[in-house]
């Protein structure tokens, strides 16, 4: 066997008519280093049989036979296992016929009289095969992948995004979650269009401190934890958001950021009714304390005129 990662068994079904050619074959994969577990069938129905009661590694079909011809054993191949590789046999074949073949997915073709390009043909397509199975695998989990990231990103509050930043501080928007609407009241996609909508909604007292809190990451790559106002809508309603992101840097310079923004005006309103609170506490406090020196103040000189003037004419009778 030439190639370490071609397998040791070879699962072989032969669409052909002629038993000493289908052996011919069996023997150039025998000389190559192959196992064989071979099967020869002649018609359309018996290789819809032997397909169906597979698996099979590679068929090699005869190019024509008396009730059968390659061009329709590929349509059968194709239709039933199109993973499989087909190779195409024959005495002789043209330039328009080999088209064709190619065209309707035979993997190859091999001149009876050159057998020995066989074992290696067989071994490129079955690599091929492998190769787009692994593909096809790969795209799959990364579909899954997606579905089930979309799936968390969507069921958590607030909007999941990730940007590329740039040295002087602007941003791409690559990915924004339907969160989007509720926290900036815009479609993901009208983010991911309009990059500088994020910070043209930020209130203009904070928009300064928020562009170069985003320099800075840039400069540093740090992790970012902002809490801005950002105005909201028509109205322009004022909202406090809180911004959470991590960053990496690539090798072009540029940062990647992924991170997730929060809607946090109703906590904000709580500390500042908590504040509120506080304040009105203690100046009610400072106000009993008021009242109560007063008090004291005005018992005190209360006392001092009443114990006064009872002293005095106290004074007064001794005296007399």
């Amino acid at each position: 066997m030439s190639d370490a990662g071609t397998p040791r068994t070879l699962r072989l079904l032969h669409v052909e008519d002629s038993e000493d050619d289908a052996l011919l074959i069996n023997e150039e994969f025998i000389a190559a280093g192959y196992q064989l577990s071979a099967r020869r069938v002649e018609t359309a129905e018996a290789l819809q049989d032997a397909l169906q009661n597979g698996p099979w590694d590679l068929v090699i079909t005869d190019i024509s036979m008396p009730e059968f011809d390659a061009i329709n054993a590929l349509a059968i191949v194709n239709a039933t296992s199109p993973d499989i590789p087909c190779i195409v046999v024959s005495g002789a074949i043209g330039e328009e016929a080999a088209v064709a073949l190619m065209k309707a997915g035979a993997s190859d073709f091999i001149i009876k009289q050159s057998l020995s390009r066989l074992a290696p043909a067989a071994e490129r397509s079955l690599r091929e095969v492998a190769a787009r199975r692994e593909r096809s695998e790969a795209i799959a989990a990364l579909r899954e992948s997606e579905t089930r990231f979309k799936s968390l990103a969507t069921n958590i509050p607030g909007m999941v995004f990730q940007s590329k930043i740039k040295a002087d501080g602007s941003a791409e928007i690559l990915y924004a979650s339907e969160g989007a609407m509720a926290v900036y009241g815009v479609l993901p996609s009208v983010l991911i269009e309009q990059p500088d909508t994020m910070v043209d909604m930020v209130y203009p007292d904070d928009r300064e401190s928020f562009l170069q809190a985003r320099i800075e990451s840039h400069r540093s790559g740090a992790a970012r934890n902002w809490e801005v106002r950002i105005r909201v809508g028509e109205d322009k309603e004022i909202k406090w958001v809180n911004l959470r992101a991590t960053a990496r840097r690539m090798t072009d310079g540029v940062v990647m950021s992924e991170g997730i923004v929060n809607n946090i005006t109703e906590s904000k309103l709580a500390e500042e009714r908590l504040r509120h609170s506080r304040e009105q506490l203690r100046q009610l406090s400072a106000h009993v304390d008021k009242v109560r020196e007063d008090e004291r103040a005005h018992i005190a000189r209360e006392i001092h005129d009443d114990l006064g003037g009872t002293l005095t004419a106290a004074k007064i009778d001794l005296e007399w």
